[in-house]
């Protein structure tokens, strides 16, 4: 008997105890999901390295094949197809990231999400070293910039990435400590409703101001999510603009 045990495989045997355990629930008429997870989200990008696009169809196939209640949503996302930390999956509820998950990890992952209610921290996107809202994801080096809700705007996580940064300025060239003061002004007069066009163009040529003529990298990085979200999410920031010049 022992001989018969060591040739059966360990996975095997853990899913099929996996699956046991979810049925047994079927069978008491309790609901299979039973953490706070409303949905997932999957981190979007055409050239994605990861290939988030097949590692989603895991996700789906095994979230059909168990029974799990819980939809895949698209995060939005601005990447340039590579980075390090992807693909990156957000757990709408408990509002954090799982990031590198791997497609054979993903039953178990979703059971120890989902049905155990507890977190699968091989892949937590828990870093000591970032104090910013868990429910962002923004790597300046990569130019990676993801958000957990769908329906996030990404001028108000640009907006708060930069009024976040922007107050550790040491203030000591002028791009940067300039800088500083009137882009926060002309986010605050955007999120009002008092920005014009010519706002939008002074943002513009602010950003590349402290992208360009700073003394450090500071203004660079503090600039960078305004500058990623102008280019891929343009249409939100006019979307706050008034009419005309008053």
């Amino acid at each position: 008997m022992q001989a018969v045990m060591k040739r059966q495989d360990p996975f095997r045997i853990k899913r099929f105890g996996r699956l046991e355990n979810v049925r047994a629930v079927f069978r008491r008429g309790e609901a299979v999901n039973r953490s706070p997870v409303t949905a997932l989200t999957f981190c979007m990008s055409e050239e994605c390295g990861h290939d988030v696009g097949g590692l989603r169809k895991v996700f789906k196939r095994e979230i059909a094949r168990v029974g799990y209640d819980v939809p895949l949503l698209d995060a939005k996302t601005i990447c340039p197809g590579e980075c390090t930390g992807g693909p990156y999956i957000g757990l709408v509820g408990p509002n954090i990231f799982y990031s590198g998950v791997k497609a054979h990890e993903v039953e178990e992952l979703l059971y120890e999400t989902l049905f155990n209610n507890r977190y699968y921290f091989l892949r937590a996107a828990l870093d000591p070293l970032k104090a910013t809202d868990s429910r962002i994801v923004f790597d300046y080096k990569e130019q990676v910039m993801v958000a957990l809700e769908p329906e996030a705007s990404m001028f108000e996580w640009a907006k708060y990435l930069f009024e976040f940064n922007a107050a550790e300025s040491c203030g000591k060239c002028t791009p940067c400590r300039w800088g500083c003061f009137h882009v926060t002004e002309i986010l605050k007069a955007m999120a009002e409703g008092r920005a014009t066009e010519n706002d939008l163009a002074q943002l513009e040529a602010l950003v590349w101001l402290m992208d360009q003529g700073a003394y450090c990298t500071f203004a660079a990085k503090v600039a960078t999510p305004i500058r990623m979200t102008l280019d891929a999410f343009r249409d939100e920031y006019e979307s706050l603009l008034t009419a005309g010049d008053e």
